[in-house]
């Protein structure tokens, strides 16, 4: 026999967004969030922006990416094989839980880059409902994501709207068990809005180009990686302050120590000058940005 327990009930929304994460860290630990991070039994939305701004050319085993808001979010499940003989039934194959939802008007860019994760590494997902909960599942002392079943992700072709309908893009995957969900909790995130993109992102990539660099400063233009889809312009990165600068040599960083030595040449225009008498040195220097919701590309100059 068996005991169910009490039932206390569990009255959760559907779902809004999802967590995309690499299943296993750097060190092959499992990518998951302790409980002990837990603030009044609540998940602080400053945990989760932490990891989503971690960077996937240095931090791929502890990065967690939110997707826009979805819709549609369905669980289809497929029943079990079965060979059967009269009075003999034997499962051959269990039965098997896929994942479909709707990205809605998104921008080319965002189907483009999610392909890319198609059949390359191992991913799992938490869900964010419309009532602000973090779904995962109890494991242990921590909440673990739901492993999503490799080379099951299907990205379709970037939709155009009609005349009636709006462009719906379809993704789907397979959950690695489809019973995964049993050990199923619904943590509140505390501090932030589901529908708010300043609280839930993924990174914008951007570049970074140097020019004039003496051992008195460096100037840096920084730019979308992606051309806006409705102007084709590589829209300038603006909003950088000088303590998310970083200039490395030799293992030794050099930056800007006021904010009067890191100068937007014109507002709006990405163009910022490091002027710092003999900040640098001769050598070879790695820029370093480290922006919140940015994924500055590194990139290195020379000087002489």
């Amino acid at each position: 026999m068996i005991n169910l327990g009490n039932d206390v009930g569990l009255a959760i929304k559907a779902a809004r967004r999802l967590i995309i994460c690499p299943t296993y860290k750097n060190d092959a630990s499992a990518n998951r969030i302790a409980i002990s991070a837990l603030v009044n039994d609540q998940l602080p939305i400053a945990t989760l922006q932490t990891l989503y701004n971690k960077y996937w050319h240095v931090d791929v085993g502890d990065k967690m990416m939110a997707t826009p808001q979805l819709s549609e979010f369905q669980f289809v499940d497929g029943e079990a094989v079965k060979s059967e003989s009269e009075w003999y039934s034997r499962e051959l194959q269990a039965g098997t839980r896929d994942v479909n939802f709707i990205f809605n008007d998104v921008i080319p860019r965002v189907i483009k880059q999610f392909r890319l994760l198609t059949g390359t590494g191992q991913y799992s997902f938490y869900i964010i409902t419309n009532d602000d909960r973090l779904i995962g599942k109890f494991d242990g002392a921590y909440i673990t994501p739901f492993q999503i079943m490799t080379n099951t992700l299907q990205v379709g072709s970037k939709k155009l709207p009609g005349y009636s309908e709006h462009a719906k893009d379809m993704i789907s995957f397979r959950m690695n068990e489809a019973n995964s969900m049993d050990d199923m909790c619904a943590i509140p995130i505390s501090g932030g809005y589901v529908t708010s993109d300043d609280d839930h992102w993924s990174l914008t990539d951007v570049t970074c180009t140097t020019s004039s660099p003496t051992v008195n400063g460096v100037r840096l233009t920084f730019k979308k990686t992606a051309r806006n889809p409705e102007t084709g312009e590589l829209e300038p990165v603006t909003g950088i302050v000088y303590s998310e600068v970083a200039c490395v040599a030799d293992g030794d960083a050099e930056a800007p120590t006021a904010a009067e030595n890191w100068v937007e040449t014109a507002a709006g225009t990405g163009i910022y000058d490091i002027t710092e008498t003999g900040i640098f040195a001769s050598g070879v220097y790695t820029v370093k940005i480290s922006k919140s919701k940015f994924d500055v590309a590194e990139v290195t100059f020379t000087v002489a």
